[in-house]
């Protein structure tokens, strides 16, 4: 369910809603207790909205042994710490992104061979796609299920048809150096030219990219491998930057400012978060997800409740405990 008419939200929580209960927050969460009714059955509801998200994640290769392994770890940048959480021998990485099925892809190469990998990291269960280019550095997933991949050309992977689109190279003979981001909605790249002999930030043109806007060039901070965007809430996205420095900047593409946020090893090749892929939707005039992290495995917007209860009273969720609401118009009564 996606953004559906004001009315249609009105009448829904009409018709669910009989007294909200409690407001309260609590470890960053917004807990909103109402009294719902469903199929003539009554039980209690958490309305929860992740109000902040501190996880950054960050991938890179270093070789063992004469083998390259490809290390994935988080950051978490209020301690300025990392942890390993997974490897992946005999493989080079290049950048990672998190796809709303909460599955990660990286992106890099084997012997040689460039290919886009998804991995479980749960599981460990790995399915690999050759990729018939061997230029690619950065990779961001969109709220589609859809991947961008940045080289010298920017290039979409649909991973449910298994189909490669090309939009065609950036401008100014310059290829993505590091990394690609998205912030409400508009796609963001770390770029380098050789025959300028300028770094940059890029802010991509889809329909034109070759037409895509030169930000910033020539500053040191924007030399940055890895970009990774949090989403907080629908408009409030936060991007962050790290690369040759090793330390890590809120990144502001409006002013060209970069706040020091960590000085420490912040080294990765790529970035990314598990919000990253929700600041693709520039859209909060009117937001309703019935599943804001997908647990269910239905996405972007749809929940999936697989339990059938057969009891007399017949009564089952039809939202998930993280549903979120968002508006920008304000709602007077529900």
């Amino acid at each position: 369910m996606h953004r559906i008419g004001y009315q249609f939200i009105l009448n829904l929580f009409h018709y669910l809603l009989y007294e909200i209960r409690d407001v309260f927050i609590k470890n960053n969460l917004m807990i909103v207790v109402f009294k719902i009714k469903y199929i003539s059955t009554f039980f209690f509801c958490l309305f929860t909205i992740i109000l902040k998200g501190q996880i950054l994640y960050g991938c890179y290769s270093n070789g063992v042994n004469g083998v390259n392994v490809t290390y994935i770890r988080n950051l978490d940048f209020q301690n300025c710490t990392s942890e390993i959480i997974y490897e992946f021998p005999n493989f080079q990485s290049s950048d990672l992104a998190i796809h709303p099925n909460g599955t990660f892809y990286i992106v890099g190469n084997s012997s040689a061979v460039f290919s886009l990998v998804n991995i479980n990291i749960i599981s460990g269960e790995t399915k690999s796609v050759n990729l018939p280019y061997n230029d690619i550095a950065g990779l961001v997933a969109d709220i589609q299920g859809n991947l961008y991949l940045a080289g010298r050309n920017i290039i979409k992977f649909d991973p449910l048809n298994n189909q490669l689109t090309n939009y065609g190279p950036l401008p100014s003979d310059y290829y993505c150096a590091g990394d690609i981001t998205v912030n409400n909605g508009e796609y963001y790249i770390t770029a380098y030219s050789d025959n300028l002999l300028k770094s940059a930030i890029i802010r991509l043109n889809l329909s034109d990219v070759s037409n895509s806007e030169i930000l910033f060039t020539d500053d040191i901070k924007y030399f940055l491998y890895s970009l990774a965007s949090i989403n907080e809430s629908c408009g409030d996205v936060t991007t962050y930057g790290w690369g040759s420095d090793t330390n890590l900047y809120d990144i502001n593409f409006n002013t060209g400012e970069a706040q020091l946020v960590c000085s420490n090893e912040f080294y990765d090749f790529g970035g990314t978060s598990p919000s990253e892929f929700l600041a693709s939707d520039p859209e909060c005039d009117l937001l309703f997800d019935l599943d804001r992290d997908n647990s269910s495995g239905e996405f972007p917007y749809d929940f999936r409740n697989d339990a059938i209860l057969c009891t007399d009273s017949k009564s089952t969720n039809i939202v998930d405990s993280d549903v979120y609401l968002h508006t920008s118009a304000e709602l007077d009564s529900i």
